[in-house]
């Protein structure tokens, strides 16, 4: 469609140019050299020819099993759509001697709208390239199609004065949507792990605001004696030629795959997740669990990040032996998925390898799922779980045999934990009953005042402030049950109560 004044060249005032593209086939380029280090730094794209889209779904690397292809239009697309077919509706209505009520314009009858048009140009190459169907099915590998167009608020700056119906509902989710997105936590909040964090989809925001602009217009230009009796008055009717041609953000992503196993920490010294001092920026400690873990696992993925979900955590100076604590990884878009029991086998062995110098092992390596991934970190049922550690303990004074007989005896004793201080700062001060279910101790050789304590205990117990009482804050404590100072030296978990699977 061609319209009135100057603007760009040939430009349709309609589509601007989005389909006025070559649909010439696509011939691979180079993955090596200036040209694709230039195609990967430019992020809005002049789309000349289908074959450019092509190229940079390639070039992001996935190799998925079905994908779709999402456009999203600007706004001004579906002004002008609205003005062209306004525009036709009154030529009709001179042709048959009507007048223009005789005649609403409805912009889609009959017509195929400018995303259905490219999608179904695209197809076809989009599936040779990546070879495999393009079926539209949400699930899985996304190609996006992100339009801009520089005159869009001008085109459509008329809209500003139509009221958008909105449910209750709407209202409430649009007002929350900006404070939601902030306060997403993810790992890396502060600026020394910034590197680290890695949203689910980093494209999602910017995405759903287009979205939503393009569909709030089509919303507004419903009401179609509006656009009969004010379009004229606030834009041109025909649409008049653009001054540029619209420009594309070319994006392709899959949705997370998800691995599961259990991890054992052999070394102390080594926290779970990576642990930066804010003030100075250092990090602390000697690599983390996470990092031991995701560095070969997402390797072999292709993935640039993931989000870390275990049945609890233990403290940087804790071990995690016997059979491990269960962990989950969403690794967030994977370029590789069909990974076989062997590939997963290769990263467990690679991942106990690397143990000597990381201190972390894993087990039962596999693929796992979305829900396993989220149940993982429940909470429900949390304190019915049970949880054994062994404990080095150390009195102010020789343990004696009545001392160990008076720690065997206890079953099922109670306790009340305050949050205890060494946390106090980031969680909520309460009193929590927890169960000791069982106590047994061995004597250290040559050391009469400590001994090693096996206990067994409801989960959530916190078995440090337990041993030293914690200023009074747990009551009892191992100290008043022998009535002396008691402190803890070295703590490992031994076995965690979960039927979690992967």
């Amino acid at each position: 469609a061609s319209g009135g004044g100057g603007g760009a060249s040939g430009v349709c005032a309609v589509c601007l140019g989005i389909l006025q593209v070559s649909t010439a086939p696509w011939t691979a380029a180079p993955k090596d050299g200036d040209d694709a280090v230039s195609r990967a730094s430019e992020r809005v794209l002049e789309i000349n020819a289908l074959s450019v889209i092509v190229q940079r779904a390639v070039d992001r690397g996935h190799a998925p099993e079905s994908a779709r292809i999402e456009v999203i239009l600007p706004a001004a697309t579906a002004t002008r759509e609205r003005a062209y077919a306004a525009a036709r509706a009154a030529r009709n209505a001179d042709d048959v001697g009507g007048s223009d009520d005789d005649v609403l314009p409805t912009a889609s009858r009959g017509i195929m709208s400018i995303d259905s048009v490219l999608r179904m140009l695209l197809a076809p190459e989009l599936e040779r390239a990546l070879g495999c169907p393009v079926d539209g099915a949400r699930d899985g590998y996304a190609l996006t199609l992100k339009y801009k167009y520089g005159d869009d608020a001008r085109d459509t700056a008329f809209l500003n004065a139509v009221e958008l119906s909105m449910s209750k509902q709407e209202r409430q989710e649009r007002r929350g949507f900006g404070a939601w997105n902030a306060k997403k936590r993810k790992r890396g909040g502060d600026k020394h792990l910034s590197h680290l964090s890695s949203p689910e989809d980093p494209f999602a925001e910017e995405f759903d605001v287009a979205r939503r602009l393009f569909n709030d217009a089509t919303r507004k230009l419903a009401n179609e004696q509006y656009v009969l009796d004010k379009m004229k008055h606030h834009t041109a009717v025909p649409p008049e030629a653009p001054r540029m041609r619209a420009r594309c953000v070319v994006e392709a992503h899959h949705k997370p795959t998800h691995v599961g196993g259990w991890y054992m920490k052999l070394d102390r010294g080594v926290p779970q997740s990576p642990w930066v001092d804010r003030a100075t920026g250092k990090r602390i400690g000697r690599g983390s669990v996470v990092e031991a873990i995701e560095n070969v696992v997402l390797k072999r993925l292709g993935s640039a990040g993931a989000k870390f979900n275990s049945s609890g955590r233990e403290d940087i100076d804790v071990r995690m032996l016997g059979a491990g604590r269960p962990f989950a990884i969403q690794a967030h878009d994977p370029k590789t998925l069909k990974l076989s029991p062997s590939d997963y086998a290769e990263m467990e062995r690679e991942i106990n390898e690397n143990s000597r110098h990381t201190g972390v092992q894993v087990r039962g390596l596999c693929a796992s799922a979305k829900e396993k991934y989220h149940e993982v970190g429940m909470n429900a049922g949390e304190n019915e779980k049970e949880k054994s550690y062994t404990a080095l303990v150390r009195i102010s004074r020789p343990a004696l045999d009545a001392d160990l007989a008076l720690i065997a005896s206890q079953s099922r004793l109670v306790i009340q934990q305050s949050t205890p201080t060494r946390v106090a700062h980031r969680r909520a001060d309460l009193v929590r009953p927890r169960t000791i279910v069982s106590m047994s101790t061995d004597r250290v050789p040559g050391s009469p005042d400590t001994f090693l304590l096996h206990l067994r205990t409801q989960a959530g117990t916190y078995i440090k402030e337990f041993v030293h009482g914690d200023q009074g804050r747990t009551t009892p404590s191992l100290g008043t049950l022998l009535d002396c100072k008691a402190d803890i030296l070295q703590l490992d978990v031994t076995e965690i109560d979960d039927e979690w699977n992967p």
